[in-house]
C-alpha cells in the first residue's frame, strides 16, 4: 500500500498539522505514518515497511511512494553514491541534487514523488510515465492538498463533495480523462509530467518528461522474431528490476501479457533458487471463457502457488469484496472481474 499526503499553505498556518493528521487517519490500512511540518508545508507518508519513505537532505525534502528498480544502473552511470540500506526518498534526494529534472525520465519503476524545494519555496509533484501510483491534488480554502487517495484530500480540506459525472461519462466511452477524478475540484497529477505548485494557486506549471513513440522503430521495419526477442528482453529487464525492489506476485488473468509475465518470473525465480511464485486469478469453469482456460494452463505448468476465486466463492466473500471496492479511488478498479461478477 503506502501513501503520500501533503498540504501547502502559508507559513505559520496553525491548522496544517491537524489537517494532515486527519488525512493520515483516513487511511490506516496504508501503513504506519510519518510526517513533519516545515514553514508553509505539512508533508507525510504511510508505509508498510518498504513502499513509501520520507527524507530531508539539504535543499530537498522528499516524500516517495512506490519502487524504483534501476537505482544501481543510475548510480554507476552518473557516479551517485547511496548507502546500501538507503530509502527510496533518500536516493531520490541524492539523485535529484545531481541530475535535476533529467532524473525523472531515467527512472524505471512504479512511483509518485513530492519534492519540497526549500530555496525556491515550491513544491514539485510527479508520477511514473504509466501513472501506476496515484497522486491527487485540490486547492481549497487557500491551501493546496496532495494525496494518494481522494478520500484523504477530502478529510483534510473539508471541501463539499460533488461527483464529476463527466469524468465517468468519458471513462465509460473509453475517452481520455487525463487529469480528472471522480470528484469535482480534485485532479490527478498527470502521468509522465513534472508539476510545480505554489502556495494558494490553482494553476500550476507542468512539463512532460517522457513521450512514447519517438524512440521506437517503425513496426514495419521489425521482423516478428526480432520483435519477440525485444519484447521478451524488455519484460525480463522490467521483472528483474521489480523483483529486486519489492516482494513479487502476479495477477494472472490468462491473457497474453500476464501469462508471459508469469512464465518469465517463474523462470527467473527458479534460476536464483527462489520461489515458488504466487499468482492470483478469478476463474470461471466454463468452456466459453478462454482466459480462464489459459490461466489454468499456465498454473498447471507448475512452479507457482495459485490463489484462485470462483463464481461460487463470491457469496461467501461478499463482505471482503465490499471492503476492497470501498478502497477503490479510480473508476478503473470497478471494471475488474471480481467486482463485476459480484454486482
Amino acid at each position: 500500500m503506502g501513501a503520500i499526503v501533503a498540504i501547502l499553505g502559508e507559513a505559520g498556518d496553525p491548522e496544517l498539522g491537524e489537517r494532515l493528521q486527519r488525512m493520515l487517519a483516513r487511511s490506516p490500512y496504508r501503513g504506519e505514518p510519518e510526517f513533519l511540518v516545515e514553514g508553509p508545508l505539512a508533508i507525510g507518508i504511510q508505509s508498510m515497511g518498504w513502499d513509501a519513505s520520507l527524507h530531508s537532505a539539504g535543499n530537498w525534502l522528499v516524500a516517495f511512494h512506490g519502487y524504483i528498480g534501476n537505482w544501481g544502473d543510475l548510480a554507476r552511470a552518473h557516479g551517485l553514491r547511496f548507502p546500501e540500506d538507503a530509502s527510496d526518498a533518500y536516493r531520490f534526494a541524492v539523485a535529484y541534487e545531481g541530475l535535476g529534472d533529467d532524473l525523472f525520465a531515467k527512472l524505471r519503476g512504479e512511483w509518485a514523488v513530492v519534492i519540497w524545494d526549500r530555496r525556491e519555496q515550491t513544491l514539485l509533484a510527479a508520477r511514473d510515465v504509466i501513472g501506476c501510483r496515484p497522486l491527487f491534488r485540490q486547492v481549497f480554502g487557500g491551501r493546496t492538498f496532495l494525496t494518494t487517495e481522494v478520500r484523504q484530500i477530502l478529510a483534510g480540506s473539508g471541501a463539499p463533495v460533488e461527483i464529476d459525472f463527466e469524468t465517468f461519462r468519458m471513462f465509460l466511452h473509453c475517452g481520455p480523462y487525463r487529469d480528472r477524478s471522480s470528484v469535482c475540484g480534485v485532479h490527478q497529477i498527470p502521468a509522465g509530467e513534472v508539476c510545480v505548485l505554489e502556495p494558494c494557486h490553482d494553476n500550476f506549471d507542468a512539463k512532460p518528461f517522457f513521450r512514447f513513440g519517438s524512440e521506437w522503430p517503425a513496426l514495419s521495419r521489425v521482423d516478428p522474431r526480432t520483435a519477440a526477442e525485444v519484447v521478451r528482453d524488455r519484460l525480463e529487464t522490467a521483472i528483474r528490476r521489480a523483483s529486486a525492489a519489492c516482494p513479487m506476485a502476479v495477477a494472472l488473468s490468462g491473457g497474453l501479457d500476464s501469462s508471459a509475465v508469469v512464465a518469465i518470473s517463474r523462470e527467473l525465480l527458479g534460476s536464483k533458487g527462489e520461489g515458488p511464485l504466487h499468482t492470483f486469478s478469478a476463474i470461471r469453469n466454463h468452456s466459453s471463457c478462454l482466459e480462464s482456460q489459459c490461466a489454468t494452463a499456465v498454473i498447471d505448468q507448475g512452479g507457482v502457488v495459485a490463489h484462485t476465486i470462483l463464481p461460487a466463492d463470491f457469496a461467501a466473500r461478499r463482505a471482503e469484496n465490499d471492503r476492497i471496492i470501498d478502497l477503490c479511488t479510480d473508476p478503473f478498479d470497478l471494471t475488474m472481474s471480481v467486482p463485476q461478477a459480484v454486482y
